[in-house]
């Protein structure tokens, strides 16, 4: 992943930060990898399952077990959000979110802490700052 920078969510509002999240990506061609610990009925989304190794190109997560590809419809945003809500912070031990070909979101340990790309616009961070949803974020600086 080639990370613009990263941010701090707050853990009360993990749905919300998630929801913006694909919505906002799901314009852009978007697919869903999760690593979990729970079962989810993903009966009426477009999935598949996946070995240890991420499926996006420019990652290299490898992770225990084997993890699930979502396809991301815009239409399906709050079923999709809906379903995996239980799992945002607990269950979920890894998730990366690509869009356009590359990574644009990955979280580890839930979604305390991830790292975002350049598709992750500043109005967007400020929106999700101003509404509480994130403490902070950080872009970082090219070398």
């Amino acid at each position: 992943m080639n990370a613009t920078g990263w941010l701090e969510s707050n853990p009360d509002k993990f749905r919300e930060l998630f929801q913006a999240i694909i919505t906002k990506l799901s314009e852009k061609q978007a697919r869903l990898a999760i690593w979990t610990m729970d079962n989810f009925d993903l009966s009426q989304f477009k999935y598949q399952i996946i070995g240890y190794n991420s499926p996006f190109k420019d990652s290299n997560s490898k992770l225990a077990g084997d993890g699930l590809l979502i396809q991301i419809d815009p239409v399906q945003v709050e079923a999709l959000t809906d379903t995996l809500e239980s799992g945002l912070g607990s269950s979920i031990l890894h998730m990366e979110i690509e869009a356009n070909g590359s990574v644009q979101f990955s979280a580890y340990d839930g979604l305390l802490y991830a790292l975002f790309g350049d598709e992750i616009s500043l109005d967007l961070l400020e929106d999700l700052k101003a509404r509480e949803i994130i403490y902070n974020y950080e872009i970082s600086q090219p070398q």
